[in-house]
């Protein structure tokens, strides 16, 4: 699939950081970690496009109007300046918000006045008018033969805008769409995002194809169903290699596990948000998968883990190696992986809305890890050893939940060392276990800060 990058987007986009921003650059009570537009809610927001209805709410279902939807389109283009400064709309005030954005997205011809003298900014702007605006925008690319849902429309202004939508990914997972149907906040940063992003959009349905398209720049989006991803990988051994120079494969005790290396901007995340992804493997010694040397990767709202058999000393669920600028959201990481996550020398990580659970030995281990958040998340029925255990560690955890971590009076539920660490809890709520304390005393340089702890008997 061709990778969409509008030439006036270049320069913009080349600053912006896509899909990656944290739980605290989208701060929002009606925006869900698993939502389809949440990445690109969290973009518009850090990148200047459009921010919240109030301190705390995004309004993601409510209606865009032609006015704002040409001044989302010319802030994600950096504030162009028109190419004509005079003004023929007696409905467009120079000195409102949209005044630049209108001359702007007129000039560029991404849209006309509804007559020589208005533009009716306050006009109820259609999802098939926004398409339009957008493929506009991208320079009116060759749509390519009518999809299913667009020969239905054969002599409509937009069949070639949603064409081109349709067959470069932008319309997956957001249910049935109706071009003549009002366009959402959401639907509209999440179609900028997309077009503008540079990520080149694939749509999986099975192990192999999720292999093969891995890469930098990918937003995979995956079918609902079980991934079996040890099936793939002891094929993979048995051809002599993976095909895909950015995925390996490595032999541990009881199996193979799958390292996905070097890449950038690579997004995985469900096609359809009412459709569960699981990926699993068998073997007890197996991570679920390895990121090495990769940056800005974001998983969100899926299934991870391991075989019910129980090991030890190695196999964690997700495991994260020299990376840097990981985004986790909406995700179930369960065992019997040793740790849900095992992370070493990781640069900015992220991790909202999440469940780590019932791990073989704990919940996380951390090393070298720095600038990570954890928020709104659960930790709970980790294994008899130190649930998390931090080394040379800079972590909060805020609205977090630790619930049912037992079995073992000789541990502690966090262990924290190393010159110059920290980690803060914040509002967290804690369920008396049966360590042996919540903290141990913290290592040489290091501190352990708690406000606003809850703890249940």
């Amino acid at each position: 699939m061709k990778r969409i990058v509008p030439a006036f987007l270049l320069a913009f986009l080349t600053l912006a950081v896509l899909c990656t921003a944290s739980a605290a650059e989208a701060p929002f009570s009606d925006v869900p970690a698993d939502a389809f537009y949440h990445e690109a809610v969290a973009w518009a927001r850090e990148n200047g496009v459009t921010n919240g209805t109030s301190d705390t709410t995004f309004s993601p279902d409510g209606i865009c109007t032609r006015a704002q939807v040409v001044t989302f389109l010319w802030r994600a283009a950096g504030l162009s300046a028109p190419a004509e400064s005079a003004n023929p709309f007696s409905d467009v005030r120079s000195d409102s918000y949209y005044g630049s954005a209108v001359l702007w997205a007129v000039g560029q011809k991404i849209t006309n006045g509804t007559s020589d003298t208005t533009f009716s900014p306050e006009t109820t702007c259609t999802c098939g008018q926004i398409l339009t605006f957008l493929w506009r925008a991208n320079g009116q690319p060759e749509p390519g033969e009518a999809t299913a849902l667009t020969a239905a429309w054969p002599a409509s202004y937009y069949k070639d805008a949603v064409t081109w939508a349709d067959r470069s990914g932008l319309l997956t997972g957001m249910g049935t769409f109706r071009p003549d149907a009002p366009c959402t906040r959401a639907l509209t940063v999440t179609w900028l995002h997309r077009a503008g992003s540079g990520l080149e959009l694939k749509l999986v349905s099975s192990p192999s194809e999720l292999m093969a398209a891995v890469g930098s720049d990918r937003l995979l989006l995956l079918q609902p169903g079980t991934y079996d991803l040890t099936r793939w990988a002891e094929q993979a051994v048995m051809a002599g290699g993976t095909g895909n120079s950015a995925v390996k494969v490595e032999e541990v005790f009881d199996g193979v596990e799958i390292w996905i290396q070097g890449v950038k901007n690579l997004v995985l995340c469900p096609a359809d948000a009412s459709g569960k992804v699981t990926l699993t493997v068998s073997p007890r010694y197996a991570d679920v998968l390895t990121f090495q040397n990769c940056d800005d990767v974001s998983l969100r709202g899926m299934t991870m883990g391991h075989t019910p058999e129980m090991g030890s000393c190695a196999g964690s669920v997700l495991s994260l190696r020299s990376c840097r600028d990981v985004s986790l959201s909406a995700l179930d990481l369960y065992g019997c992986g040793t740790y849900g996550i095992e992370a070493d020398k990781v640069w900015g990580m992220t991790m909202e809305g999440s469940v780590i659970r019932d791990c073989s030995e704990g919940l996380m281990e951390l090393t070298s890890v720095t600038d990570a958040l954890f928020t709104g998340s659960v930790f709970r029925d980790g294994g008899p050893y130190t649930a998390l255990s931090c080394y040379e560690v800079q972590a909060v955890f805020q609205g977090c939940r630790f619930p049912g971590n037992t079995d073992n009076e000789n541990s502690n539920l966090l262990y924290c060392d190393g010159r110059d660490a920290s980690v803060r809890f914040i509002s967290c709520t804690f369920t008396q276990d049966i360590y042996r304390g919540l903290f141990s005393d913290p290592g040489y340089g290091s501190t352990i800060f708690v406000t606003d702890q809850t703890l249940i008997p």
